[in-house]
C-alpha cells in the first residue's frame, strides 16, 4: 500500500508541474501572439477593448502569429489533459482507500 500511496502522490506531483509549466507557456505565448496582430485587426471593437478577443479569429493574425497562437492552443490542451489526469488519479486514489484491503 505505501508504493501505491508513493506512486499517487508522485503522478499527482507530476501532474501538478506540467500543469503550472502548461499555464506559464500559455500565458507567454498568447502575449507573443497578440502582439503579432495585423494592423487593421486594431480596429476591430472587441479588440480594441483587450487584444486578447483577438485569440478567438485566425484572420487577425500575421503568420507569426498563427505560429504563436497554435502553440497557445497547444498548451491549453496540455494545461487540460494535465488537470483531467489529475482528477482522474484522484478517483483512483478514493476508490483505492474506499475499497482496498
Amino acid at each position: 500500500m505505501d508504493i501505491l500511496k508513493w506512486g499517487i502522490l508522485s503522478a499527482l506531483l507530476a501532474g501538478f508541474v506540467v500543469a503550472v509549466c502548461a499555464l506559464f507557456v500559455l500565458a507567454v505565448e498568447s502575449t507573443r501572439a497578440v502582439f503579432s496582430l495585423k494592423p487593421e485587426a486594431y480596429q476591430h471593437r472587441y479588440v480594441r477593448w483587450n487584444w486578447f478577443n483577438a485569440l478567438a479569429r485566425h484572420e487577425m493574425f500575421t503568420e507569426e502569429g498563427m505560429v504563436h497562437r497554435r502553440r497557445a492552443l497547444l498548451a491549453t490542451l496540455w494545461f487540460l489533459g494535465s488537470l483531467v489526469g489529475c482528477g482522474m488519479l484522484v478517483a483512483i486514489a478514493s476508490l483505492v482507500r474506499l475499497y482496498g484491503s
